[in-house]
């Protein structure tokens, strides 16, 4: 899925399951955002045909390595703005 997430063989690759994966790369106090964040709350706006964008919110100074694979999105973040949704994440 991305650089050092791997998926079973034999699990489904959904939106979900690449936003699970790119949750395990988060440093503290980032989260997903964007359409991520829409995704689990119901709302699909990632695009058809092809693997999903994953979008990330990191505050500086957190980073993530350039090649660990979702789009990387900089700002600071309050725990009000953060909360967990989907029940898994």
């Amino acid at each position: 899925m991305f650089r050092g997430i791997y998926q079973h063989v034999d699990a489904t690759a959904d939106a979900l399951a690449w936003c699970q994966a790119a949750s395990l790369l988060l440093p503290p106090g980032a989260a997903l955002s964007h359409r991520s964040a829409a995704l689990l709350y119901g709302v699909n706006l990632l695009p058809r045909g092809r693997q999903p964008c994953v979008d990330v919110t990191v505050p500086p100074p957190e980073r993530l390595r350039p090649d660990t694979g979702p789009t990387v999105h900089r700002s600071r973040l309050l725990a009000a703005d953060v909360c967990a949704a989907a029940g898994s994440l």
